[in-house]
């Protein structure tokens, strides 16, 4: 049997061969479609890493301030039920030597603070990893809340009242921290909250913004800590702080 050669390739069909074979790389359109994708996935996924990021820190300082309620309910089951205080409406979360009307001060043993500890020295236990990590540690931390609002009855101030907060008009009563037990309904009030000016309070050393946005952490007087809105009534049945 006689088999006939190959016919030759031609010198055409050979250019057009090495033609298809030379075009590996992206075109101008597939990268600029690429590079758009790249884009749509930046967008969707950094603005949710921030989310997770603020939770995750918003989380970190509700533990820590659940760790300062805690330390002013043992303090009052050790005192015969009798709240620290007087203390000021504006709560530092570092060392304050001296100051009794620094819960931080005032409740040092329970929160693990060191003898030897510096003044003005953060409390790592009770400062919020934010606040810590954007503002000077003199900045106030937490607002005490000191007004519970009782029909028919006098206007409470658990916390008793400071001289430098002490109104002409007061009754003696204020001087006295009250009795934990002596608080009504107690998982509705509000003890002790994240500081800013939206609050309305007027005071130095306080953060313009709240540290979460839209939203604060709060410790309750039966112990419990959650995140509230901006918007949460801190005075039920009364306004703001005389």
């Amino acid at each position: 049997m006689i088999f006939s050669a190959p016919a030759p390739v031609s010198s055409f069909a050979k250019g057009r061969r090495s033609v298809r074979s030379s075009r590996s790389g992206f075109t101008l359109i597939e990268l600029l479609t690429v590079i758009a994708i790249i884009g749509i996935l930046a967008a969707i996924i950094i603005p949710t890493a921030s989310r997770v990021r603020q939770t995750a820190q918003q989380a970190a300082g509700r533990s820590n301030l659940r760790q300062f309620q805690t330390a002013v309910l043992a303090y009052a089951t050790e005192n015969r039920d009798s709240l620290p205080g007087p203390a000021s409406r504006s709560q530092y979360a570092v060392v304050k030597k001296g100051v009794e009307t620094q819960l931080s001060w005032v409740l040092r043993d329970y929160l693990g603070v060191p003898d030897k500890a510096n003044n003005d020295t953060v409390i790592p236990s009770i400062c919020p990893p934010l606040h810590r990590s954007k503002y000077p540690a003199r900045t106030v931390a937490y607002f005490a809340v000191n007004n519970i609002y009782r029909p028919n009855a006098e206007t409470m101030k658990p916390w008793g009242a400071t001289s430098s907060d002490w109104k002409a008009w007061y009754p003696e009563s204020y001087k006295t921290p009250q009795k934990l037990t002596s608080i009504p309904e107690p998982s509705r009030h509000v003890a002790l909250i994240d500081m800013d000016l939206g609050l309305g309070v007027a005071t130095t050393d306080v953060i313009p913004e709240p540290l979460y946005g839209n939203t604060r952490n709060a410790a309750f007087w039966d112990g419990h800590v959650e995140t509230v809105p901006l918007s949460f009534d801190l005075f039920p049945g009364g306004t703001i702080e005389p």
